[in-house]
């Protein structure tokens, strides 16, 4: 009993861990009906992914089959964990890159967009889709973690009730302020790159994603040094940009790297963590001796 009781303590304390992307997600997607209804539906979602989170823990069974091929297409197996991962991944991608172009657009034209209300039924069925792609996380880590279903259940149930009681203050906060919003964004676009990285898409698929933000770095490298040594400016929504194309680069060229042939780019894939960081720490380093020292 005594170890049930500490692998439901644990497992709670995850599976809040895990549903804070789940609460921001939910937040930027409740706002898109009636003020009056945003709350509503903010609880709604929250308690469709506990449900969706117990549908699958009872399932579990059919969810673990779903990891066999289904199809190959390209060279490649598809199962139907990859097809739901990818599909989940480009939904989370656009919609938040759809939520920071609103935002970039600057507040009379994102008042203007944000009035065209969306239907209850259509922002329902959104979230259904998201809790699903981020319920399987959660759903792994409890079957990993405890031999019981009721523990598990119970984990959900407690953990969504404290996601519950923290939503409204999350919510105000992400709401009230906008730069912490658009943060919030760009950690939803990142995440959205993992869940690609995580169903083994194709290598060209690797390859373009690997392209096109290396393209990106090189051009936000350039804009941060304009930023702060030219223009001697800092724009907070750059600096975001900055956060997510960054990590994009280095995840998905590490991907590329460990699926490599060549044994020498296989040894440099412990690298690709120590140049994203280095890379934070040069252009914050310049920050401070710039603008605050």
């Amino acid at each position: 009993m005594n170890d049930a009781l500490i692998s439901l303590f644990t497992l709670t304390v995850l599976e809040i861990v895990l549903g804070i992307d789940n609460i921001i997600f939910i937040t930027i997607l409740a706002g898109r009906v009636n003020k009056a209804k945003q709350a509503s539906a903010r609880n709604w979602g929250l308690i469709l992914g506990m449900l969706v989170r117990i549908l699958m823990l009872m399932g579990i069974n059919w969810i673990q089959k779903q990891e066999h091929p289904i199809f190959s297409a390209a060279g490649h197996d598809f199962s139907g964990k990859d097809i739901l991962l990818i599909l989940g991944g480009l939904f989370l991608v656009y919609q938040s890159v759809h939520e920071i172009h609103l935002k970039m657009k600057g507040e009379p034209l994102e008042k203007q967009e944000r009035g065209k209300a969306k239907g209850w039924t259509a922002v329902m069925l959104q979230m259904v889709v998201i809790n699903v792609v981020f319920s399987l996380d959660s759903v792994i880590t409890a079957v990993g973690m405890a031999d019981h279903l009721w523990v598990m259940i119970t984990a959900v149930i407690l953990s969504m009730g404290v996601m519950l009681l923290a939503s409204k203050p999350i919510a105000d906060y992400v709401n009230d302020n906008p730069s912490i919003k658009v943060l919030a964004l760009a950690f939803l676009v990142l995440i959205g790159v993992l869940i690609l990285l995580d169903s083994h898409i194709p290598r060209w698929m690797l390859q373009i994603i690997a392209l096109v933000s290396g393209l990106a770095t090189v051009f936000v490298s350039w804009l941060a040094f304009q930023s702060i040594y030219v223009i001697e400016i800092l724009c907070p929504y750059c600096i975001v940009v900055w956060g997510m194309t960054i990590p994009i680069f280095f995840l998905t060229t590490r991907d590329l790297f460990k699926n490599s042939r060549n044994l020498t780019l296989k040894l440099l894939v412990p690298f690709t963590g120590f140049l994203t960081l280095a890379w934070f720490l040069v252009v914050g380093v310049a920050i401070i001796l710039q603008f605050v020292i």
